[in-house]
């Protein structure tokens, strides 16, 4: 059997968690599970570039099928190595100063250079009647937002899955390296909006999380944008992002 010796428990900013183990041959590991972003990050240089891309287009087709992915990765642990760490780890649990990241850091001393596993897919299906719930709420003329930590393909799918987007929507795209496009995309935007007034389709709005704090810094032109859309959907959105949504919101409407 499996000795656990130590966890690290899942928060949504760390959006991972890991075990420290004993295995039966009493050989110490790392296991650990997470955002794909969050586990990639943290593997051995050794890994070979195959394993990644492999990986990375699994993880786009099982997104584009709207299911919910993780990583798994894993390293062993010297004895000597388990030795030193426990002292850091028990110095940092019983910190009278900056405990938590003093933790964070302890932490993130065993969660590096790891070997990539696989990852894993599951569906979290939509509760009974939502799609249709939704449906008559936005011919009712109500608007919605759904902001989710989700990668793009995996929200632009729960979205179309409950209704929030359709085949007949004119869908703007805000994925961006820099504040510049950002800007280019909120403008074309904001122009196929002019051109649907008059009885064109409707506008829905994905902003993926890498690209919001340049949206939210275009204050009247995003608000623009994002007040005439049928549905907006955020994703990839951290916790902070997703408070920042929702003053921004609040403020732009008063």
């Amino acid at each position: 059997t499996f000795k656990i010796l130590h966890t690290f428990e899942f928060s949504s900013a760390r959006a991972r968690m890991s075990v420290i183990v004993r295995d039966p041959e009493g050989v110490i590991k790392v296991l650990s599970k997470g955002a794909d972003a969050k586990i990639l990050e943290r593997l051995s240089d050794r890994e070979p570039q195959d394993n990644i891309d492999e990986i990375n287009e699994r993880l786009l087709d099982y997104s584009k099928e709207g299911l919910r992915t993780l990583l798994l990765a894993e390293r062993i642990v010297e004895e000597d190595e388990y030795r030193y760490w426990s002292e850091m780890w028990h110095t940092a649990s019983v910190a009278m100063e900056d405990r938590d990241a003093k933790v964070e850091e302890a932490m993130a001393v065993m969660e590096k250079d790891l070997r990539l596993l696989g990852c894993t897919a599951i569906e979290d299906k939509l509760q009974e009647e939502v799609p249709e719930t939704i449906d008559y709420l936005l011919q009712a003329g109500v608007k919605f937002w759904m902001i989710t930590g989700d990668k793009q393909e995996t929200a632009i799918n729960i979205g179309n899955s409950c209704k929030l987007l359709n085949d007949e929507m004119d869908l703007v795209i805000i994925n961006c390296k820099s504040e510049e496009e950002c800007i280019k995309l909120i403008e074309d935007g904001l122009a196929l909006i002019e051109k649907n007034k008059n009885g064109g389709k409707a506008v829905g709005l994905v902003v993926n999380g890498g690209a919001l704090d340049w949206a939210l810094d275009q204050v009247d032109s995003f608000l623009d944008l994002a007040l005439y859309c049928q549905s907006v959907i955020i994703c990839r959105a951290s916790p902070l992002q997703k408070a920042k949504v929702v003053k921004f919101i609040k403020e732009g409407e008063r």
